[in-house]
């Protein structure tokens, strides 16, 4: 019932919203996007420790999400997400305030899904919270979070599988469990009920995150007035321009990316800025050869 309601709460938000009203927030949206498209590495985390890592963190990033971070952050990461995979909270509070105290970037965390969770999140220095499979199951806890972190400390997640043309289906649990919700209604519910972003990740029939499907995106982000960011598995420079550019995505979240040295942060940057997007940061990007930097970015510039 919370799940109907939260549908048809968002179509009637959707319906309400006018031609003015539209108009009002796609400018700005196109006035948030002015600051430049943003790459946000996601550390894995488990009971304090990184369920994965790159490989040049170095001894201390091995099994240390604070060091992990602190590697993305040199390399030109606009922020960072911490993510539970064991969707228990344990210990994600405690690696938040070290990266807090630690970092020069935003840090966001996601959260198990209770307010005192919330609470600890913020106490601990989060400027953010991510809320996915526990804001499903409890659509107002979106409302408690953006009471706790203002409406832009908000991200609701949104997994989906592509059901038909024009559908994607709301999932859970890592993409086992087909929630019977259109996304596209759980967009509209979400910004209504407070998320200040939308971060959209398309799951495999596997539960495999893959690279974010295009037409998801475009299927969203015109709905809404709030940046839609997208999660991407291993991708190559030209699918991550192809989400980035036209105004889709305002950002991009992987926790894979940026794992191969090969792939960095700042030649991704520079790569996406010669291609002509804003991105954030951009003043401190056009010093540099790129196609010295990763041979891959040279053959998608020369594509």
């Amino acid at each position: 019932r919370p799940r109907e309601a939260a549908r048809n709460s968002g179509a009637a938000a959707g319906a309400a919203a006018g031609g003015e009203n539209v108009k009002l927030l796609k400018n700005l949206r196109k006035v948030i996007d002015m600051f430049g498209k943003k790459i946000i590495p996601c550390v894995k985390v488990i009971n304090g420790k990184t369920a994965e890592g790159p490989v040049y963190c170095g001894q201390r990033g091995a099994g240390d999400p604070v060091g992990c971070a602190a590697a993305y952050a040199r390399a030109g990461a606009d922020g960072v997400m911490f993510l539970d995979v064991s969707a228990r909270g344990e210990g994600v509070a405690e690696v938040v305030r070290r990266a807090a105290a630690e970092l020069g970037v935003p840090v966001v965390a996601g959260c198990a899904g209770s307010p005192r969770e919330l609470r600890e999140l913020r106490e601990a220095g989060a400027g953010g919270v991510v809320l996915g499979d526990a804001a499903v199951r409890n659509p107002g806890l979106v409302r408690e979070a953006a009471e706790i972190f203002g409406r832009g400390g908000v991200t609701v997640a949104i997994c989906a599988q592509r059901r038909g043309e024009g559908y994607w289906e709301v999932c859970t649990e890592g993409g086992a469990k087909a929630e019977r919700m259109d996304a596209y209604g759980w967009a509209l519910a979400a910004e209504w009920l407070g998320a200040g972003e939308l971060l959209l990740v398309s799951m495999e029939r596997g539960g495999r995150v893959k690279p974010c499907d295009a037409d998801f995106v475009k299927l969203i982000a015109p709905a809404v007035g709030v940046p839609v960011a997208c999660a991407c598995g291993a991708a190559d420079c030209r699918e991550l321009y192809g989400l980035l550019s036209c105004g889709m995505a305002s950002s991009v979240v992987s926790s894979t990316l940026f794992r191969r040295s090969e792939t960095s942060i700042l030649t991704l940057k520079r790569f996406l800025s010669t291609m002509g997007l804003s991105v954030n940061g951009a003043e401190e990007l056009l010093c540099g050869d790129v196609s010295a930097e990763a041979p891959e970015l040279r053959l998608c510039a020369e594509a």
